[in-house]
């Protein structure tokens, strides 16, 4: 039987023991949580909404409210008077209906005296919903040479078109009922009067005075 014993031999004398570096632990950098911030607090105006009696310029005119808008339904207003900027225009539309601020308004009358600082006016287009013509709204526009009228139309009030010169010819639709007085008073130039249907009522005293027309029913 053999044994074997191996001796640890220390290492000679002089020579250094190298030990083997202990490991770095990482070091840990905490992250921050980055700051949420919100801008500040914005109040959305909702734009104005006209009420009855209220006025304001919108394109070439100016309107009163007779009856607010609602989100759903139409208001309605009147035409007032020619803006500053368009009184020199030689044509202009009334349009059935304006959008203003997000809100529909019909334009149901053309009120007294809206069109007489007009001074180079000579075609007018109205179109429905306007049902009456104001008390001398077009008086004294010399200019004026065609007016086409809206079948919506029922009543044009006294002196609206009195001492238009240079008026041809004028068709009144099936729907008016009334003539006032003195609307077409010394219109010399009118040679054409068309009434359309038989809606046609009353007619004041010289609604058509001073002229050198003939009526002519259709």
């Amino acid at each position: 039987m053999i044994i074997i014993i191996s001796a640890i031999v220390p290492p000679p004398t002089g020579t250094a023991v190298t030990t083997p570096p202990a490991a770095e632990t990482p070091t840990v950098i905490p992250t921050e949580t980055p700051e949420i911030t919100t801008g500040p607090s914005v109040t959305v105006t909702p734009l104005p909404m006209y009420q009855a009696g209220e006025t304001f310029t919108y394109g070439n005119y100016t309107y009163s409210v007779s009856k607010a808008p609602t989100t759903s339904t139409s208001g309605e207003v009147t035409l007032k008077k020619v803006a500053s900027t368009a009184v020199s225009k030689t044509s202009l539309t009334v349009a059935s209906s304006i959008k203003v601020n997000g809100y529909t308004y019909k334009v149901m009358a053309i009120g007294d005296r809206a069109f007489r600082s007009c001074t180079k006016l000579r075609t007018v287009n109205i179109k429905g919903n306007v049902a009456t013509i104001g008390v001398g709204a077009f008086r004294g526009v010399t200019t004026l040479t065609q007016v086409n009228l809206p079948a919506s139309l029922t009543f044009i009030k006294a002196n609206a078109f009195y001492g238009c010169t240079s008026l041809r010819q004028i068709v009144i639709p099936t729907n008016v009922k009334t003539i006032g007085k003195k609307s077409f008073h010394n219109c010399y130039s009118l040679k054409a009067i068309l009434v359309k249907g038989t809606g046609l009522k009353t007619v004041k005293k010289q609604a058509f005075g001073h002229r050198k027309s003939g009526c002519y029913m259709e």
